[in-house]
């Protein structure tokens, strides 16, 4: 258990680095490897982040304001390793902008109509299908060889 736990934390470690140095590149590939390590490691934050300010603040809206730079912070790295991995499946990075844009449907949608409404149910569903496509097109197989955004040639931890 020990070397599985030293092995896996030496792997976060080399995430990081390697994504501070691309966190703007939309270009190219990354592979399943690169988001698990990536997933992995924004959810121990977020979760080590949320324990802290509990602790600390009880009040909601403090705790929101402080841990919502974070989340600015991240969204680039995010999006960019979602374009990265989408390529590597051979499709177009934009289509992670989908769920986004029904997000914030919804979200107006719901303000205006109200969420008992049948519209806001029907743009709920949408985005909760779409959730579901990008998430199962980020974990699949990625294309062997070339494709059409670039060479097989991606970066691995295990190298």
């Amino acid at each position: 258990m020990k070397e599985f736990l030293i092995k896996h934390t030496h792997l976060l470690k080399m995430y990081n680095l390697h994504s501070m140095r691309s966190y703007n590149n939309f270009k190219g590939r990354a592979s399943r490897e690169e988001l698990i390590y990536a997933a992995v490691s924004y959810i121990l934050i977020v979760i080590i982040a949320n324990l802290i300010s509990n602790s600390i603040f009880k009040n909601d809206s403090i705790k929101d304001f402080i841990l919502f730079p974070f989340f600015l912070i991240t969204i680039i790295p995010i999006l960019s390793l979602s374009f990265r991995r989408l390529h590597d499946t051979d499709r177009r990075g934009w289509i992670v902008l989908i769920p986004i844009a029904f997000f914030i449907i919804t979200t107006v949608v719901g303000g205006v109509y109200g969420s008992h409404s049948a519209i806001f149910g029907l743009t709920a569903v949408i985005l909760s299908f779409s959730l579901v496509w990008i998430i199962i097109h980020l974990v699949k197989r990625g294309d062997a060889g070339k494709n059409e955004h670039e060479d097989s040639k991606i970066y691995s931890f295990s190298e």
